[in-house]
C-alpha cells in the first residue's frame, strides 16, 4: 500500500478511468462504525487546488489510522458486524498519532483529471477488545469537484505582490495599494468597532463584515452596511459574499426554525452584528466562516418593513434567534444556520464583549459577563449543538469590550481588555488544555483603553516570534505596534509605520489578520462607512 498521503490523489487518478466531470464536490458519511469504542469520521468536501481536512475523534489512548481509497463496491464484512467501505487494494494507509480529537490534512491537487475523481475514507484503532482486532469508524464517500459560488476558484494564483511580502525584512511595511474589485458589487468599505479579520489559510485571505455607524446606509449604493467581504491574498482582490441589505426593497419571511429566508428559501444574514467586534473566525477543518450574532436595532429607521416580518413580540428578534450562529461554508457557497436546542447558551449577547476561536474543528466562545466567568462554551459545528465547560479558574472581571488572538501551537488565547475594579487595561491569557485563565506577568505595563478597546485597537499573534502584537490607532494617527514577547513575559519596544508611509494611516477605521504561512501582518485602512480602503503588510 502507499504511505504518502500527499501521492494519494495523484495516485489514484493513475489508477481511475473514465469518471464523470462532476462540478460540484460530494461527502456521505456510511455505516456507523463498530467496535468497542469505534471512533468517529467526518471529512470536508474535496475540492480542487486546496486542502481537504478529516476530523477524527478516537480515545486518548489508542493508535489510529486512516485508510484512503476507491469505494469499495460492497462493504467488506468482518468479525463482529464491521464494515469495511474502502475497497482495500490499492488504498493508502496513513498514521494519526496525536490522541483525541485530531485533522489531518489532505492535499488536492489543481488537476482536472481528478474532477469527479470518487474516494472513501474510514479509520481504525487498536489496541481494543472488539472482535476485529481493532475499532473502525464511520465511512465517507467523497467526490472531488470544484468550490462553488462567490469563492469558486479560491485559493487564486500567487500574484507578484506575494514575492515582495516574502522579501520583507524585520520591522519593515509594505503598501500594497487598492486591491482589485468585486466584478459586481465593487469595493469593500470602512469597518469600525472591526479590529478582527478572519483569516484563512485554506482560502488565502480573510473575510471582513461588521455593520458600522450605527445603522449606517451607504448612499451610494443604497445598500446597509451589513455586507460580508473577503479578500483574496493571494490575488490581491476583493470577493463579495453577501451584498448588503437593500433598503428600500428588502423583502424577506421567516421559515419553520424563524430564520429569515428569501424567496427562494435561502437564508439571508441581515443586520445580525452591529459591529464586527470579536465575533467572526474561521474553522479550517469545516472549511466554514462563523459569525456569532448580535442583538441591535440600528436597522429600524432605515428597514422599518423588517418589523413586518419579525415576530410580534420582539422586535429586536428573540433572544434564542441569536444563540444560532450564521456559517457560511466556504466549499458550497451557502449560509447555514440551525435552532440552538432545547438547552440554548445564555452567555451575554447584548455585552458586546464574546470572543469567539476556531479551535481544533469546534468554535472557542469565551462571554466576559459576570454569570459566565467561570465557563467557556463551545459550538460543534458538525453537530450544530452548543456545549459549557467549566473552567479550572475565574476569568478576570472585565467591562467594556475587549480583543484577543490565537495562538494556534500552544493552543492559548490572548485576551487584552478593561479590569472592571481598576479600569486599567491589562492582558491575560487563556489555555484550553488546562482550562486555566492566568494575567500576564510583564516588564513594563500595557497600554492603557477605555472600555471600548474594539475602537481603533487589535490583537495579533505573531508565530514565527511567539509575540502577541497590540496595535493602537488613535483618530488620524499611525498605528502604534506594542509587542509582549511570550517567551520572556515583556513588553517590548513600541513601533509604527515608517514616516513616508504615514499619511496612509489618517484614515479612520483599521481592520488586521495574520498571515502565519506568509509570517505577514494584514492591515485594512480604510477613511470611514463609505470610503475604500487600501492593503497594508508588515512584518514584525
Amino acid at each position: 500500500m502507499c504511505r504518502s498521503p500527499h501521492l494519494l490523489l495523484a495516485a489514484l487518478a493513475l489508477v481511475t478511468s473514465q469518471h464523470p466531470a462532476a462540478q460540484a464536490p460530494q461527502v456521505t458519511v456510511v455505516g456507523t462504525g463498530c467496535g468497542a469504542a469505534p471512533p468517529s469520521l467526518a471529512m470536508t468536501a474535496p475540492v480542487l487546488g486546496s486542502t481537504c481536512w478529516l476530523r477524527i475523534d478516537s480515545l486518548a489512548t489508542v493508535t489510529t489510522a486512516v485508510v484512503i481509497g476507491s469505494p469499495a463496491p460492497a462493504p467488506w464484512l468482518l468479525p463482529g458486524d464491521c464494515a469495511v467501505h474502502v475497497d482495500v487494494p490499492g488504498a493508502v494507509v496513513h498514521g494519526v498519532s496525536s490522541p483525541g480529537g485530531r485533522g489531518l490534512a489532505l492535499p488536492v491537487p489543481h488537476a482536472l483529471p481528478l474532477l469527479g475523481l470518487p474516494l472513501a475514507v474510514q479509520c481504525v484503532a487498536w489496541p481494543t477488545t472488539a472482535a476485529a482486532g481493532f475499532d473502525v469508524s464511520n465511512g465517507v464517500h467523497a467526490k472531488v469537484g470544484l468550490r462553488q459560488g462567490p469563492l469558486a476558484g479560491l485559493p487564486s494564483p500567487a500574484g507578484p505582490h506575494l514575492a515582495a511580502i516574502a522579501a520583507l525584512g524585520p520591522d519593515s511595511w509594505l503598501d500594497l495599494g487598492v486591491p482589485q474589485p468585486d466584478p459586481v458589487h465593487g469595493l469593500a468599505t470602512g469597518r469600525e468597532y472591526t479590529p478582527r479579520m478572519a483569516w484563512s489559510a485554506t482560502l488565502q485571505g480573510a473575510f471582513l463584515t461588521g455593520e458600522s455607524g450605527h445603522g449606517y446606509v451607504n448612499p451610494q449604493t443604497g445598500r446597509y452596511v451589513d455586507d460580508v467581504w473577503f479578500y483574496d491574498l493571494a490575488g490581491h482582490a476583493w470577493r463579495c459574499v453577501k451584498a448588503g441589505s437593500p433598503v428600500a426593497t428588502l423583502s424577506l419571511q421567516l421559515d419553520a426554525h424563524r430564520f429569515e429566508v428569501d424567496a427562494q428559501g435561502r437564508l439571508v444574514p441581515t443586520a445580525q452584528l452591529g459591529h464586527g467586534y470579536e465575533l467572526v473566525t474561521y474553522d479550517e477543518l469545516h472549511q466554514l466562516f462563523f459569525m456569532q450574532p448580535l442583538p441591535n436595532t440600528y436597522w429600524v429607521t432605515s428597514m422599518p418593513q423588517r418589523l413586518g416580518w419579525l415576530p410580534d413580540n420582539d422586535p429586536g428578534f428573540p433572544a434564542s434567534q441569536y444563540r444560532s450562529p450564521w456559517l457560511f461554508d466556504a466549499i458550497f457557497g451557502e449560509w447555514r444556520r440551525r435552532p440552538p436546542g432545547a438547552s440554548p447558551p445564555d452567555f451575554n449577547v447584548a455585552a458586546r464583549a464574546v470572543a469567539v476561536h476556531a479551535i481544533g474543528g469546534r468554535i472557542w466562545v469565551f462571554d466576559t459577563s459576570a454569570a459566565n466567568r467561570a465557563r467557556i462554551w463551545w459550538f460543534d459545528p458538525d453537530t450544530a449543538t452548543w456545549s459549557a465547560e467549566a473552567t479550572a479558574n475565574q476569568a478576570p472581571a472585565l467591562t467594556g469590550n475587549g480583543i484577543s488572538c490565537l495562538d494556534e501551537a500552544s493552543g492559548r488565547v490572548w485576551y487584552y481588555g478593561v479590569e472592571a475594579t481598576s479600569l486599567q487595561a491589562r492582558m491575560w491569557s487563556y489555555d484550553v488544555g488546562s482550562r486555566t485563565w492566568q494575567t500576564a506577568i510583564a516588564a513594563g505595563t500595557p497600554p492603557h483603553s477605555t472600555i471600548y478597546v474594539t475602537a481603533g485597537r487589535g490583537l495579533l499573534h505573531d508565530a514565527r516570534d511567539d509575540v502577541v502584537l497590540l496595535w493602537i490607532k488613535s483618530g488620524s494617527g499611525a498605528p502604534v505596534l506594542h509587542p509582549y514577547d511570550v517567551r520572556t513575559a515583556s513588553w517590548g519596544t513600541p513601533s509604527s509605520p515608517p514616516a513616508a508611509m504615514a499619511s496612509l494611516f489618517t484614515w479612520r477605521h483599521l481592520n488586521a489578520f495574520h498571515a502565519a504561512d506568509h509570517d505577514v501582518h494584514v492591515f485594512h485602512v480604510a477613511p470611514g462607512d463609505s470610503g475604500t480602503g487600501r492593503i497594508v503588510a508588515y512584518r514584525h
